[in-house]
This record gives structure tokens, C-alpha cells and sequence, in this order.
């Protein structure tokens, strides 16, 4: 009997979430929704705005090809096959489609647009895919890094240079992208994100989900290298390593908020932006000084002025005039807009809806 009603609870639910499957009398089918709504597992309704082009689960990783003709997109489901998306951007439709084993947040287009690099995570390698002849790409090899979990890697202005954030491995990999070598492994902060250049290519700005590396004196929970609160075992720092990329060598430490996922520069390269998942803010970094001298709250806040947590912050992009920040708050299905004059304690300007 109790096999009998989960197996009809199981054939209710699976009913529920067809796309095409008729509304039961006080309920919506989860998905697409007549009105332009999209009911969500959890109940709650989104309305998004824009144009949806439609990827496999959960896309992290987003570049733009140098003549802004394409949009590559990997993306990192625990529950679907990771992909390698190239999207035309002037028609929004699908170019091609790869099948690419693990993958999470590093793509990134060569300076050229005739070659695109993906960080491989538990693959521990980076793919390469060329351009050929009849505008297509293809897979054309790999370079393996043991034990590495490849994760944000960017590349130098000449093509000659690959680096990517080594995210098991405490430390970024220098590739010389001609001979796939890989020419150096420089010690940077805890489980690293991302990396991003300088506009002179002269420094590396890695982010360290983890923060920095743990002290004689610092608490752990003894299985992590990872310095966290010892009365909530929460990771309580975060920190963006500073590389010279001629010496290869970790020159600075910035403390930031804490997890500091993506990293965005001004137009200008004056200013680094710093998105921290954990704290709802973004570091506002000086790249001359390499300190911060700003904390942007991206969340609501309450009367009074107090900021309230729970918007995750994890992407940010600059508009090409460097007057306006989006950032994407994850756990509010939005993107803030953000006014980087803004001196007050609230430089949100306003909330763009976006999908899940």
C-alpha cells in the first residue's frame, strides 16, 4: 500500500512539471506559465525580462569573441551534461553545441577569436577548441593539470599567455599557448575562482573563494585549509591575490568580503570591481595602490540605512562608459544597477528581473 501511494504521488509530481501538462484545480504546472510568468519547483513566480536563449543547466561561464560576433557559454550542472555553447549574437540562435565531461566557470576567447580555452574542473585540464576553415570550431586537445580542478582563466593581450585558477590546487597556472606547457604554478589564496588581468598586463588578480591561507595561529575546522569563524565554522575571510606576471610571483594580498567570486575592471583600469557572494558587496579596489577605499552594498536595506543579507552577488560587468555596474544577485533572480558615483549608502538604482 505504501509503495502503491508514493508511485502515485511520484506519477502526480512528474505530471505537475511537463511543460504541456493541464493545471490541476488550485495549482500551476511548474515552468512557463500563459501570462509569461515562470513558476519555479520552490513556488515562487518569475518575470523575467529580454530575450532567453535557451542553454543546458546552469551557465556559468560567459565570453564575448574579440569581434563580437559570438558568445561562448560553458555550463556546470550536477544533473545535466556539461556543454560548450557558441551562440551567435546578432540572431540569438545556437551555432554549436560540444560535449565537454566536467567543466564550471572558465571560457575565454583567444585575442585572435580563433581559439576558445575552458577550464575543466574535475577533468583537471583546459580543452581547447580552434577555429577552422568553414567558421566552425573544434575540439583540438587538452592540457592536463593533475589534481588541479581548472576553474576562471584569463589571457594576455598577445595570445601568448594563459592563466588560469587552479581551484584544488591553491594557485594559478601559467601556459604558454603555444607549446602547452605549463611554464609556472604560482601559490596564490585558498580554492581560487577567477583571474583577471590588468589593463597593462602587467598584474594578475586572482579571487580566493576561500580567503587567505591559513596562519600558525588562525582556526580551521581541521579538514579544509580554511580559516573560519570558530563559533559558526564559516569561512571569515576573503582575500584577491595580486600576481606580477613577470616574475611570476604573488607580490599582495587584498582583503575583500567574503567568497569573492567575479572580478570586472573599469574601462579605464583604474578601478577593480570585486563581487562577494557572501557579504552582498562589492570591493571597489585602486589598482595604482591595490587597496580597497570602497564597499558597495548591492541588497535592500532596511529603514535606517542597515544593509539586509541574502542577495549573493556572484557576477558583475562594468557599461563601457564605467558610470554603471550590473551585478548579478543570485539569490534575488536579478541584477542590480549600480551608479559607481554614487556616495551614499545605497548606490542601488534599481533591480533588472532575470531568470533563475
Amino acid at each position: 500500500m505504501l509503495l502503491s501511494r508514493i508511485h502515485q504521488s511520484i506519477a502526480f509530481v512528474a505530471a505537475l512539471v511537463g511543460s504541456t501538462a493541464p493545471a490541476v484545480a488550485g495549482f500551476e504546472p511548474v515552468g512557463a506559465q500563459p501570462n509569461g510568468r515562470y513558476l519555479l519547483p520552490t513556488g515562487k513566480a518569475l518575470t523575467p525580462v529580454g530575450t532567453h536563449i535557451e542553454v543546458n543547466d546552469r551557465p556559468l561561464g560567459m565570453a564575448t569573441s574579440p569581434d563580437g560576433r559570438h558568445l561562448a557559454v560553458v555550463t556546470g550542472s550536477n544533473f545535466a551534461p556539461k556543454a560548450l555553447h557558441v551562440i551567435e549574437l546578432q540572431t540569438g540562435k545556437m551555432k554549436q553545441t560540444f560535449s565537454i565531461g566536467d567543466s564550471f566557470v572558465g571560457v575565454a576567447f583567444s585575442p585572435q577569436g580563433d581559439k576558445i580555452f575552458v577550464g575543466g574542473a574535475r577533468n583537471n585540464d583546459v580543452k581547447l577548441f580552434a577555429l577552422g576553415a568553414d567558421g566552425l570550431f573544434a575540439a583540438s586537445g587538452t592540457i592536463a593539470i593533475a589534481a588541479s580542478s581548472p576553474s576562471g582563466l584569463s589571457i594576455s593581450a598577445d595570445g601568448r599567455r594563459l592563466y588560469v585558477a587552479l581551484n584544488l590546487a591553491q594557485s594559478v597556472a601559467v601556459i604558454d599557448t603555444t607549446t602547452q606547457a605549463v611554464l609556472a604554478k604560482v601559490p596564490v589564496g585558498i580554492y581560487p575562482y577567477t583571474t583577471l588581468l590588468s589593463r597593462d598586463g602587467s598584474k594578475l588578480y586572482v579571487s580566493n573563494w576561500g580567503g587567505r591561507v591559513p596562519g600558525a595561529t588562525d582556526f580551521t575546522d581541521g579538514m579544509f585549509p580554511v580559516v573560519v569563524d570558530p563559533r559558526t565554522g564559516i569561512p571569515s575571510t576573503g582575500t584577491i591575490s595580486v600576481v606580477d606576471t613577470s616574475s611570476n610571483a604573488t607580490v599582495k594580498t587584498i582583503n575583500v568580503g567574503l567568497h569573492p567570486c567575479a572580478m570586472a575592471m573599469s574601462p579605464d583600469g583604474r578601478t577593480l570591481y570585486v563581487a562577494n557572494a557572501n557579504s552582498d558587496s562589492v570591493s571597489v579596489i585602486d589598482t595604482a595602490s591595490d587597496s580597497v577605499t570602497r564597499s558597495l552594498n548591492v541588497g535592500p536595506v532596511a529603514p535606517g540605512g542597515k544593509p539586509l543579507l541574502g542577495s549573493s552577488p556572484n557576477a558583475i560587468a562594468v557599461s563601457p562608459d564605467g558610470r554603471t555596474l550590473y551585478v548579478a544577485n543570485a539569490s534575488e533572480n536579478a541584477i542590480a544597477v549600480i551608479d559607481t558615483m554614487e556616495k551614499g549608502h545605497n548606490p542601488v538604482q534599481g533591480l533588472i528581473p532575470t531568470g533563475w
